[in-house]
C-alpha cells in the first residue's frame, strides 16, 4: 500500500503546483489553461515506473502466464487458434521475438503506452491537470494499468484520440477503432461514440438514453432470465452463464460517485450551454452514460457491465475540475475543491485500504509492500 499512498502524496503535490502555475495558451477559439510538461513527465514517470515493474498484482499473474504460452517466434503463430483480440496477441509474440522473452520487459511496454496515451490526452485536453492527476489516484481509476490492463490500452489511446471525434474525423476514428478491437472486443462499442459529438447535453436524446438505463437496471433482474432461456441452446449460452455467475455487481458507492458530476453539470447547464465548449459538452454527454452503466451494473454484473464504464469515466478527469472551476463562485471555489479532495480520500483509504487491500509486488524492485 505504500506505493499506492506515494502515488496520492505525489497527485497532492502536483494538484497544489499546477492550480498555483500553469500557462495559459490560444487553441484557435479561446485561451485555455494548460499545465507545463514538467509537472505531467515527474507525476507519470513515478507511475509508469512503478506499475510497469510490478508482479503478481491482481490479475497480472494471469497476464504473465499468457505470455509464457505464448509462441516465442512468428513461424510458431496460429492464429485460427486465437478466438479474439488477435492484435494483442500478435503484438505480444513480435515482442518476444524481438525485444526479449522476460515478461517484466512487456508488462513495462504495455504500461509505458497506456500511460503515455493518458499522459498527453489529460495533457491535450484537461485545463487542471493536476486536479485530473489526484483524481485519477483517488478515484482508483489508476489501478488498471495493473488489472484489466488490455483494455486499458485501448482506453487510453481512445482517450488521447478524443481529437478525432471533436473534429468529425470519421474515417480515421473508425480505422483506430477497428485496429483497437483487435487488442480489446469491448472497443467496437466506441463506434457508437462517435455519434455523441453533437448531441446536447440534457436534449431529448440523451433523455431518452437516461429513460432506458434506468429502466434496464431496475428490471434487470426480471428481464435477463428471459434473455437468458431464449439463448440457452445458442452459442451464447456460456456468455449468459457467465453473467449470471457474478451475481451482484457494481457497489452503489461508485454509482453515487458516478452521479455527483451529472448532478453539477446538470445544475449548472444554462451556464454550460451558453459556454458551449466542444469538449465539455461531449464530455458531459459521457459522463451521463457512464452513469447509466453504473446504475445497470449495480443490478447486475460489475465485472462485465462495469467494465464498460472505463471508457466514459476517464472523462470525468476532465469534466469534474472543469465544473469545480466553472460552476462555483471565486469564493466559493477553493473550498468545493478541497471538499472533493477530502471525499476522494476518504473514498482510496475505503476502496484501497479496507476493501481491496491492495498490495504492491515487485520481484524485480525486490518490493512488497
Amino acid at each position: 500500500m505504500k506505493i499506492y499512498w506515494l502515488f496520492l502524496l505525489l497527485a497532492t503535490i502536483i494538484c497544489f503546483w499546477n492550480e498555483s502555475s500553469a500557462r495559459i495558451t490560444w487553441n484557435g477559439t479561446r485561451y485555455q489553461r494548460k499545465a507545463y510538461w514538467s509537472q505531467a513527465i515527474i507525476f507519470f514517470a513515478v507511475v509508469i515506473f512503478f506499475c510497469g515493474l510490478r508482479s503478481g498484482i491482481a490479475d497480472t499473474g494471469t497476464y504473465i502466464q499468457m505470455f509464457k504460452g505464448y509462441p516465442s517466434s512468428i513461424s510458431g503463430m496460429d492464429l485460427k487458434s486465437v478466438n479474439k483480440d488477435k492484435g494483442f496477441f500478435v503484438i505480444s509474440v513480435l515482442f518476444k521475438q524481438f525485444i526479449s522473452n522476460d515478461f517484466h520487459g512487456w508488462l513495462f511496454l504495455i504500461t509505458l503506452i497506456s500511460g503515455v496515451a493518458l499522459m498527453i490526452g489529460l495533457m491535450r485536453y484537461s485545463e487542471y491537470f493536476g486536479l485530473s492527476c489526484y483524481l485519477l489516484i483517488a478515484s482508483t481509476m489508476f489501478t488498471y494499468f495493473v488489472n484489466g490492463m488490455r483494455q486499458f490500452i485501448v482506453v487510453t489511446i481512445f482517450f488521447c484520440a478524443t481529437y478525432m471525434i471533436l473534429e468529425g474525423k470519421w474515417t480515421q476514428y473508425v480505422i483506430l477503432i477497428l485496429l483497437l478491437s483487435t487488442i480489446h472486443g469491448s472497443a467496437l462499442i466506441l463506434l457508437l461514440v462517435y455519434f455523441l459529438r453533437n448531441v446536447k447535453p440534457w436534449g431529448a436524446k440523451m433523455r431518452t438514453v437516461i429513460f432506458l438505463s434506468l429502466i434496464a437496471g431496475v428490471c434487470f433482474d426480471k428481464v435477463f432470465p428471459l434473455f437468458g432461456n431464449l439463448l440457452a441452446e445458442t452459442q451464447y449460452k456460456g456468455y449468459v452463464d457467465y453473467i449470471s455467475s457474478q451475481g451482484k455487481g457494481s457497489s452503489i458507492i461508485r454509482m453515487v460517485i458516478a452521479m455527483i458530476p451529472c448532478v453539477i453539470a446538470y445544475m449548472t447547464r444554462y451556464a454550460i450551454e451558453d459556454e458551449n465548449n466542444k469538449l465539455i459538452n461531449f464530455s458531459i454527454n459521457m459522463s451521463v452514460i457512464n452513469f447509466c452503466l453504473y446504475i445497470i451494473a449495480t443490478f447486475s454484473s460489475g465485472m462485465v457491465v462495469g467494465r464498460l464504464t472505463t471508457y466514459f469515466d476517464i472523462y470525468n478527469l476532465i469534466l469534474l475540475p472543469w465544473l469545480m472551476h466553472h460552476a462555483f463562485t471565486e469564493r466559493s471555489r477553493k473550498m468545493v475543491i478541497l471538499l472533493c479532495m477530502a471525499f476522494y480520500l476518504v473514498f482510496f483509504y475505503f476502496q484501497m485500504v479496507l476493501t481491496w487491500g491492495l498490495v504492491y509486488e515487485s520481484d524485480i524492485l525486490h518490493l512488497y509492500l
